[in-house]
């Protein structure tokens, strides 16, 4: 892992940007929150880049000391300060231990571990290294991701939990990649000398690369604790989390999260997905189990084919059964703005357009080199200059036939 963060209560947005009407615990809990649902997934190594503002200084030898105490299997090395400039990542990306095969990049201090186990974690993690060397898992935001612009099935793990996907030529602060596909987002400057604090730069140039795929599980592996209300999901399911740790009386307290609205309405999380998922109650998951599943999974857009794929009925009844509960969750409000976004809203269809012409362009390029990385590049260019380079492919692609007869 390499973690990289500044500890401050100032926000880039500020808390209205979350739909919150003031921050009800404290940055410092939520890093120790971070921290600890981090060491269930059994880290091999993790470089730990942290700087404190100075209502935060104070607890450095705290948070230090937590993360020895919690993270004794795991090989551990301390920065006094955050990655900030493009010389630090090249350095920082240099010092990865060889024999590292997957690196989980965390430059959210607020992004929380939720599964009780890491089995599923593990499982996707050795499905994203086995893909491609320049493969992403996306692990942060999933009730975004998983609706997502131009999301498919890909097939499903081990386990039988599938897997979906989409495109992108963009890194966010919370990924699952490997090594050597990170290393490459650092062989020439493209910062300028400005400031980069993490791949998405809020302060100026961010990471950018050739398209590649981006794979997606089908349940919840990492949360924002200050919830989705930025994105305008209103859903309880995708509502902020409390942090399970806090600092109280120079002490830290642990309680951990409630899981689950069928056996505690007062919950803090909507349950995980159950194996052989069923939709009937029986002891492994309730009908109130696979809503609470389905509202979070659909809190973005809703998506009736998305939430059959994600359940994977195996017969006629429960899957005719599945698309009456899915249907019958419109009867919330939330749900049916959800609704209403994926059909009915202009930018989202126009992000859509965009989207898959980006795609489409991109496809294009890697067979022309010649043409710009970017479609915008090319739509910069003179109609005379366009033409001259779709005569040149056109030719080309003549001539290598011509040569092949």
């Amino acid at each position: 892992m390499l973690m990289s963060g500044y500890l401050t209560d100032k926000s880039i947005s500020g808390p209205e940007y979350y739909n919150l009407a003031k921050f009800e615990y404290s940055k410092l809990d939520q890093l120790l929150s971070t921290l600890c649902s981090l060491k269930k997934i059994d880290l091999d190594y993790a470089d730990i880049y942290l700087d404190y503002d100075y209502n935060y200084s104070q607890y450095k030898h705290i948070v230090k000391k937590f993360i020895v105490d919690n993270f004794q299997n795991t090989s551990l090395r301390f920065f006094p300060f955050r990655l900030e400039y493009f010389s630090q990542w090249v350095t920082a990306a240099e010092m990865i231990p060889r024999e590292a095969t997957s690196l989980l990049l965390m430059n959210n201090l607020d992004h929380v571990f939720v599964p009780e186990k890491n089995l599923d974690y593990k499982e996707f993690v050795d499905f994203v290294k086995s893909k491609n060397s320049r493969s992403i898992g996306c692990i942060l935001h999933w009730q975004e991701f998983i609706t997502g612009i131009g999301v498919k099935k890909f097939g499903s793990l081990e386990s039988g939990e599938p897997v979906f996907y989409n495109q992108t030529c963009r890194a966010y602060g919370t990924t699952l990649t490997t090594p050597e596909f990170f290393k490459s987002w650092w062989q020439s400057d493209f910062t300028g000398g400005n400031r980069i604090v993490r791949p998405d730069n809020p302060f100026g140039p961010g990471v950018e690369f050739d398209w590649v795929n981006q794979y997606i599980p089908a349940r919840e592996f990492f949360r924002h604790l200050d919830g989705y209300g930025h994105n305008g999901i209103r859903s309880p399911q995708a509502a902020p989390l409390r942090p399970c740790c806090q600092y109280l009386d120079d002490n830290i307290v642990h309680t951990d999260w409630l899981r689950g609205y069928r056996l505690n309405s007062n919950a803090d999380l909507p349950s995980e997905r159950p194996r052989n998922l069923k939709i009937f109650p029986n002891k492994n998951a309730s009908v109130e189990d696979i809503k609470d599943y389905v509202i979070n999974a659909n809190s973005a857009y809703f998506k009736l084919f998305r939430s059959i794929q994600l359940l994977q009925p195996k017969s006629f009844y429960p899957y005719a059964r599945l698309i009456i509960l899915v249907l019958s969750l419109l009867k919330y409000d939330y749900m049916r703005k959800s609704l209403y976004k994926f059909l009915f809203t202009f930018n989202s269809h126009k992000f859509r357009v965009k989207y898959i012409f980006a795609i489409k362009y991109m496809k294009i390029q890697s067979k022309n080199i010649s043409f710009p990385k970017h479609i915008s590049e090319l739509l910069e260019l003179r109609y005379s200059k366009i033409f001259r380079l779709i005569i040149n492919s056109l030719l080309s692609k003549f001539f290598k036939i011509r040569n092949k007869s």
